[in-house]
This record gives C-alpha cells, structure tokens and sequence, in this order.
C-alpha cells in the first residue's frame, strides 16, 4: 500500500511540470494544479464525499513560481493526509493554503526570476562572448540538473514535513539573500560590457556606453519603455559600431 502510494506521489510531481499548460484568466495555473494533485487526492481520500470536498478546495485560483510550486504540491498532499485522518480541519486549509502559495510566488519572483536565473544568463553570456561556449553549455546543464534535483527534494520535504516547512526556509532569509545576490550580477553586467563594447582602448566610447546605459535605466524606471526595445536598440548599435 505504501510503495503504491509513493508511486502516486511520483505522478503527482511529475504532472507539477505541466501546471501552467492551461494558464486562464480567471484561475491563473489552477487548471494544470488540480491535474496535478487529482491522482494524491484520490489516493488520499477513499470516501467519494470527501475526495469531491477535497477537489473543490482546489477550484480557486492558483499561481506561484513553477520552481516552488513541487513544493506546494507536497506540502499540500501532507495537509490533505492530515485532514482525512482527522488530525486537520478542512476549514483552515484554505488561509494555510493562499499564504503559503503568496509567500512562495514572491520568493521564487525575487530569487529566481529576478536574481539567478538573471545571474545564470549573464554569467553564460560572459563564457560564450569569451570564447568559453563549451564550459557555459556543461554549467548550463549541470545548473538544470540541479534545479530537478531541488525541486524533487522540496517536494519530498513537503510531502513529509507540511507548513512547517515554512517557518524554516524564513530562517534562511531568502529574500535578503536575492538582494544580496543583485549585487553580484551587477559586477556580472559590468564585466560583460567590458567584453562587448567595442573601442575598449577609448575613454569616449566607455562615456558614451556608461551615459547610454543609465539613461536607458532612467528610460525604463520612469518611461516605462519597455527593456526589451532597449535591448534590442543597444544591440543593434553595438553590432553598428563593431
């Protein structure tokens, strides 16, 4: 019984990788996360009155940051053993739910998506400008590999554990963290336009990359110019400029 349970664990996760393939306006990812944890719920829930309560707490709307959601899921399935034991009432699940889900998202947005995987492109960017294209491809990998093997222990942990989990990833002050990590990929960016400007011999052409890139800074913060048309602008006049 348990090694079929961990079996539907397992399907569990691997449908987590799948939960924005039905991304709607309406329940943002909540679609591809009931699929997710439908085959945990069944598996959970023997009583059919209990499994189709147990799916509509699930009907509202979901959205965290792909990389915390495995763990979600896991702690989750935990609350949800708890709440068909009898040791959980269903009536806390859903504030314990959206906090969790809120606090996540905002971690993952500001480590991952606004700080490593920031560092990943601009670190790689480096490699492959300075003709290290194969140690940046083997980086590349081994850094994804890295990211399953995360995402699959903090399911697990999850599974195990539950919210409290929580409490000590805030220990861990991961928010600090990302900020502190900004700092290293600005040392990053300085080092990669020392690599791609051209005229590196000319103290003009460093005045002018140095007042284009804060004025395109300025462009963005109160312009609101989109960074990808900036983008797009600087590299067309450095390839012009090449």
């Amino acid at each position: 019984m348990r090694t079929k349970l961990h079996a539907t664990f397992l399907i569990v996760f691997l449908r987590t990788y799948l939960v924005a393939a039905a991304f709607n306006m309406r329940g943002l990812q909540n679609v591809g996360f009931i699929y997710a944890m439908d085959p945990g719920l069944v598996a959970i829930h023997c009583d059919p009155t209990e499994l189709r309560k147990a799916r509509q707490r699930y009907a509202r709307n979901y959205n965290c940051h792909p990389y915390w959601t495995p763990f979600v899921a896991g702690m989750l399935l935990h609350m949800e053993g708890e709440i068909a034991k009898g040791r959980m009432s269903s009536s806390a699940f859903g504030p314990i739910k959206d906090a969790a889900v809120n606090t996540l998202s905002a971690l993952g947005d500001s480590v991952f998506g606004g700080t490593l995987l920031v560092t990943w492109a601009l670190a790689m960017s480096a490699m492959i400008i300075g003709n290290y294209a194969g140690t940046a491809l083997v980086v590349s990998i081994a850094l994804f590999l890295a990211l399953q093997i995360f995402k699959f222990t903090s399911f697990v942990v999850g599974v195990r554990y539950g919210f409290p989990v929580l409490f000590q990833l805030r220990r861990l002050d991961l928010i600090n963290w990302g900020d502190r990590l900004k700092i290293i990929n600005a040392l990053l960016l300085v080092f990669l336009l020392a690599l791609c400007v051209p005229g590196k011999d000319s103290p003009a052409i460093w005045a002018l990359t140095v007042s284009c890139v804060t004025l395109a800074a300025w462009a963005t913060a109160r312009l609101y110019i989109p960074r990808t048309l900036l983008a797009l602008a600087g590299a067309v006049i450095i390839l012009f400029l090449a």
